[in-house]
């Protein structure tokens, strides 16, 4: 089962604001500030696959860190964030943060925003995006956002999931809305942060109706569409939407579908307690998988490991 994520906590003793920065960050620890006043809070909301983190100190603070997760981080106040005294942070401007290369960080009344997502879950992007692969694997130096407006959207991305979703304990319980939420953030930041060299060429421009096709199977992949409802929301023919989608993607709108719902499958798995009640049976047939031979077969040959490999990770 999914572990849903709220906390809100604030104290002035170091001993109790290292063991809250740990529960984020296992590898991290905070220095002794020795005489100075010293106050910390630290807000999370989220679940296993992404997390948006609220770190704020009215005072004086020290830390190290060794990242994990791809981290993307936004600081206002004073604050420093620097892997050598020539390689550090830029302020203000979002940032992705090196993942697992230590550092080191400074600041005195600051107001530290941070999300985090789970490597292992970005990864089902790689095929259809890429440039996933750089999130994944990490930069060695900071990333800041690549332009003013793909930082705007990431800027306001991050602010209607932090305020709309995963802050709302009741949305939360709604795992197509966590994926819809988790998809949203890992697109933005693929589009922020990206490394475009490692992508692939675009293919040709797609005709209005297959994009159409292809966005209501993303929206609805969750629900029991079928290819003629597809076809109706493309505008087109059952017939005209098969034929395009083999001329445009080399592919039918039922693999593009079933795609797509192998992908909703695996998130799911991924995010599952692999001691819960969550089973490869419930998720495949919440996902519109009734048969579940025929489901593994499917995620075998699209994942390369059976599902049962994926919830036991």
């Amino acid at each position: 089962m999914t572990r849903i994520i709220h906390q809100d906590a604030s104290t002035n003793d170091l001993h109790s604001a290292d063991t809250l920065l740990r529960t984020l960050y296992g590898r991290a620890s905070l220095k002794d500030p020795g005489p100075r006043r010293f106050r910390y809070r630290q807000k999370i909301d989220g679940d296993d696959r992404m997390k948006i983190a609220r770190l704020r100190t009215t005072d004086s603070v020290e830390f190290s860190n060794e990242l994990d997760q791809i981290t993307i981080a936004q600081v206002s106040g004073d604050f420093r964030l620097e892997l050598s005294p020539d390689r550090r942070m830029s302020p203000v401007q979002p940032t992705l943060v090196p993942r697992n290369v230590g550092h080191e960080g400074w600041g005195d009344d600051f107001d530290l925003l941070i999300v985090n997502l789970n490597p292992a879950a970005v990864a089902v992007f790689t095929d259809v995006r890429p440039e996933a692969e750089s999130l994944i694997n990490g930069p060695q130096d900071f990333v800041p956002a690549q332009s003013p407006e793909s930082a705007r959207l990431w800027c306001s991305t991050v602010k209607h999931v932090a305020r709309e979703i995963v802050s709302n304990d009741r949305v939360m319980q709604s795992p197509l809305v966590r994926l819809s939420a988790f998809r949203l953030l890992t697109v933005s930041a693929i589009e922020a942060f990206g490394d475009r060299h490692r992508a692939v060429e675009p293919q040709a421009a797609l005709p209005d109706a297959v994009r159409r096709a292809r966005a209501f199977i993303d929206d609805n992949a969750h629900t029991a569409i079928t290819v003629d409802d597809v076809a109706r929301a493309a505008r087109m023919s059952t017939r005209g939407l098969q034929w395009a989608f083999r001329r445009h993607l080399d592919s039918t709108p039922t693999e593009y579908l079933r795609r797509v719902r192998l992908e909703g499958a695996r998130q799911d798995l991924l995010a599952a307690d692999p001691d819960g009640d969550a089973s490869v049976e419930s998720i495949a047939l919440r996902w519109g998988f009734a048969h579940s031979g025929r489901f593994a077969g499917y995620y075998q040959d699209a994942f390369h490991e059976r599902p049962s490999a994926t919830l036991k990770r």
